[in-house]
């Protein structure tokens, strides 16, 4: 085993994060909007990134003389696993040397800043948060590093990494385990494909947010939210999501939605196809199957959102209020008592839902519009919401559900099992059944023209049963351990409780962020156990790395054989 260069790597990737936590301290000054409260803040952050960066420095140290040729799949595996690890690890000390509150009165625990850190950096976007907009408990600067985390961990701190330095080989068995990086490609090329997939996600990120500077959001809110578009993450920086825009002054809220959606779409697509689309060859995005079936999953899921959801009145327009836009309640977190149950004081000052029944049916197109939104946010596993989807009818809640487990294209910052494993599943049933049928006749199944062996059918199958089976036992553990506190307060059933979990795992798992009821669009993670989170984190980081790696770690076989 080749320590030497896994200590070199998790030591730059450890710089990288301290160097990161430094460039949030400018929206601490006066001059971009800070105050007496962001003093905490950047203290969180100096000292976040004085100790990565130090520690940074004693791991390259340690790796200084190592031979960064001898650099197999074996310690690429350990490489990924952990750089993950400490980067969560890492990325959740500003919210600890901070003092940062989830709610007013209530500091985060270090399940707490776990848990909002892996949900950043698995650009996941489920939050512990249940004030955002208070800079007395949250302070610009550590909402800015949280919106940072969705950046870095978009694209992925490995692959950046890659880009950065570039190690040969070393580099290319890296980037085979973080990204889809074909076998075929040469060692010599492997640092000039990682540059090309880093300007396509660079560019994204500041078209994005430039066209959100032209709608109407501040340089602030375009920043972080483009964070979050291009990384399929989650994160805002207000209670009600983008529905703040909605009523906000001097945005246009209408365009700020067109244009998350148009991004979220392109940041699901595989991002090798964004690039040769970018250089003139944009017939290799319309002949590739993933993509006409991501989209065609996309215009079916909108489909059948909206016709139910005018079937069943979904799409009510409530009128506009003062204080915000319409029919958006924001649901603040909730605090428990030793025995489980919610404090009736957090209670009482808590926003509830509430439902104009008198309000007028929305126009079609504007159902469409709405329908579009979630669909395309829930998909591609940004988890953006713009009001409350999981009071829609249950065929469309149904919908919503399988479009979180399928997520996006492989190859881009989405999660899920991948549009590509879930068409190479079709494709393997189809054989099977026929080869059950003709068991004599030779038979072979192509995709985009090449032949498809069995063991890639096989392993998408696999995979898509592996991740089902790990989405079911956080389930099980959380509903049986998990007090009811929370759904007692809603005055929700047991069997509510039950589907808000199984949702959330699916949810978590697949890296999308808000699951429904008590978990849902405008409510937050805060008010569950340490255990729950923990939970929960592994569940998001297992997500992200699509399983394998992080499993492999626990073979003993791993450990032994080259």
């Amino acid at each position: 085993m080749n320590y030497r260069i896994i200590s070199a790597f998790l030591g730059m990737i450890a710089v990288i994060l301290g160097l990161s936590m430094f460039l949030c301290l400018p929206w601490g000054l006066p001059a971009f909007g800070g105050g007496s409260s962001e003093v905490r803040g950047a203290v969180g952050l100096l000292l976040s990134g004085g100790l990565s960066t130090l520690l940074g420095a004693t791991l390259i140290v340690l790796g200084r003389r190592a031979d960064k040729q001898r650099l197999f799949r074996k310690e690429a595996i350990i490489i990924v696993s952990l750089s993950w690890i400490l980067a969560i690890i890492l990325s959740a000390t500003p919210y600890l040397f901070s003092k940062t509150e989830r709610v007013p009165g209530v500091p985060m625990s270090f399940c707490d800043a776990l848990f909002e850190s892996a949900s950043g950096l698995t650009t996941t976007g489920a939050t512990v948060f249940g004030e955002l907009e208070n800079t007395e408990t949250l302070p610009r600067t550590i909402l800015f590093w949280r919106g940072m985390t969705h950046f870095l961990g978009g694209l992925g701190v490995v692959c950046i990494f890659v880009v950065l330095i570039g190690h040969g080989s070393g580099g290319k068995a890296v980037m085979k385990i973080e990204h889809s990086v074909s076998g075929s490609i040469p060692a010599s090329k492997i640092r000039t494909q990682a540059t090309y997939l880093f300007y396509v996600y660079i560019s994204l990120n500041v078209a994005c947010g430039l066209l959100l500077l032209l709608c109407g959001m501040s340089l602030y809110d375009a920043i972080t939210h483009s964070f979050s578009v291009i990384a399929t993450g989650g994160f805002s920086t207000h209670n009600a999501s983008i529905a703040y825009f909605t009523g906000a002054p001097h945005t246009n809220g209408l365009a700020i939605e067109c244009v998350i959606i148009f991004f979220m779409i392109v940041s699901g697509t595989n991002h090798w196809l964004l690039y040769w689309a970018a250089i003139g060859q944009p017939q290799r995005l319309f002949r590739d199957s993933e993509w006409r079936l991501y989209v065609s999953l996309i215009l079916l899921g909108i489909a059948i959102t909206t016709s139910f959801g005018l079937l069943h009145g979904d799409f009510r327009i409530a009128p506009k209020t003062q204080d915000g836009p319409p029919a958006v309640g924001v649901a603040l977190d909730g605090i428990l008592t030793n025995d489980g149950s919610e404090d009736p004081e957090t209670l009482n000052r808590r926003p509830q839902t509430t439902i104009n029944t008198s309000a007028e049916h929305a126009h079609p197109l504007n159902a469409v519009h709405r329908s579009a939104f979630h669909v395309v946010s829930l998909m591609t596993g940004v988890g953006f919401v713009t009001e409350r989807y999981e009071l829609w009818n249950s065929t469309s809640l149904t919908v919503l559900m399988i479009l979180m487990f399928v997520g996006g294209c492989a190859g881009s910052t989405s999660g899920g099992a991948k549009v590509f494993r879930v068409l190479l599943s079709f494709k393997a049933l189809i054989r099977y059944l026929s080869e059950t049928f003709s068991p004599n006749v030779v038979r072979t199944t192509r995709l985009d023209g090449e032949n498809v062996d069995k063991g890639s059918l096989y392993s998408a199958v696999v995979y898509i049963f592996v991740m089902e089976i790990l989405i079911f036992f956080p389930a099980i553990f959380v509903m049986s351990f998990e007090p009811n506190g929370i759904w007692l307060a809603r005055g929700e059933s047991q069997e509510e409780k039950m589907t808000d979990i199984y949702v959330a795992s699916i949810s978590l798992f697949g890296n999308v962020g808000p699951a429904f009821g008590a978990l849902g669009s405008f409510e937050n993670y805060g008010a569950l156990t340490g255990p729950t989170k923990l939970v929960f984190s592994s569940a998001m980081l297992l997500g992200r790395l699509e399983v394998w790696t992080v499993l492999a770690l626990l073979s003993p076989n791993f450990w032994r054989d080259r």
